[in-house]
């Protein structure tokens, strides 16, 4: 049963309706989902269908992809990891005088370069986001180097390591832990702007902020509202004009969709395409869901246990994993999206 704006629009025996919806609505719902056999530059959206604009966004073919990576590896990258590991300490007895050793990365290399999508997937605590709150500095590592812009970040303290807060940003997944209730959503956004000391004064700062709204779509007068007052969807609009708000180089987006449904996931991803487009960012993409990390990588890292056990061209992984661990990743994706 298929329900839109309060009203049951199409029911029927599951397999049926799957093969042969006759809802604009509920086609909607099915093309919203990243497929895994082609490449989209955008993903459909539910209202696409609603206005009878349901068509196949336009497909990227891979001499078009192959031209897009020739320029992006061609370059330096921005950032490296080398042999980064990471431990934390657990008490064993009740007096806590004991302490074990939890490995939680292993010898994690990789680079990232600039206008590209690295997409990192995994099952959960395969250290995922372990590694990116490593790269971005938010927990040291135990061992290892991590250069960004050939500065070593490891080492940085003080205003030097404030000064890297701007270049480095992140979108966090929960988009209703991440806002502060008690304040007005402009002020949240303002608030990184004033702390690096961005723009001559509040005004100018303010003014920032409404174009930061409608740059993500929203309406500039949600400025004065609170975010409770928002669904989902919005409130991770906001979470990306926060990120956005400082001028940031590479923006960690660590599963900033898993908690909206399919129809919101689809403009998200869409909108982070089109800035990234626009501002010439580059993302650090986590995800479980291995057909999101399709559509947004243009590499692709696989974890698993802390250590990365496969890495390589998005589409070549996709199409030939060479492990068994990957290869069980993928059939986990429901056959429907295949």
């Amino acid at each position: 049963m298929v329900m839109y704006k309060g009203k049951i629009v199409e029911e029927g025996p599951v397999g049926q309706l799957f093969k042969n919806p006759k809802h604009n609505y509920t086609r909607g719902l099915m093309a919203c989902r990243p497929p895994l056999d082609i490449r989209l530059r955008r993903l459909p959206t539910i209202d696409d269908f609603m206005d009878n604009r349901g068509k196949i966004s336009e497909i990227i073919t891979q001499e078009e992809r192959s031209q897009e990576h020739k320029v992006i590896y061609s370059m330096t990258p921005i950032l490296k990891v080398q042999g980064v590991k990471k431990e934390f300490k657990t008490s064993n007895t009740f007096l806590k005088s004991r302490h074990k050793s939890f490995p939680v990365l292993d010898a994690i290399k990789l680079s990232v370069y600039p206008g590209e999508t690295l997409g990192i997937v995994g099952e959960s605590g395969s250290g995922k986001t372990t590694l990116a709150r490593t790269i971005l500095e938010l927990i040291p590592p135990t061992e290892g180097s991590i250069k960004y812009k050939d500065v070593e970040i490891t080492r940085l303290t003080g205003r030097n390591l404030k000064k890297l807060r701007k270049d480095l940003q992140i979108i966090f997944q929960d988009p209703y832990s991440s806002l502060n209730p008690r304040r007005i959503i402009g002020i949240s956004i303002m608030e990184s702007m004033i702390v690096h000391k961005i723009f001559k004064g509040n005004k100018e700062r303010k003014e920032e902020t409404f174009k930061l709204l409608q740059q993500v779509g929203l309406n500039p007068d949600y400025f004065y509202r609170y975010p409770h007052e928002f669904s989902g969807g919005q409130r991770q609009r906001i979470c990306i004009a926060r990120a956005l708000a400082v001028q940031p180089k590479l923006i960690v987006c660590d599963e900033p969709v898993s908690s909206l449904d399919v129809s919101i996931q689809a403009q998200v991803l869409n909108l982070l395409n089109d800035l990234k487009a626009r501002l010439g960012l580059t993302y650090i993409f986590i995800s479980h869901d291995l057909s999101v990390v399709k559509f947004m990588a243009d590499r692709l890292i696989v974890m698993k246990e802390g250590r990365i056990v496969e890495m390589g061209d998005a589409d070549q992984i996709y199409t030939n994993p060479t492990t068994d661990y990957t290869r069980m990743l993928l059939e986990a994706v429901p056959q429907a999206l295949h």
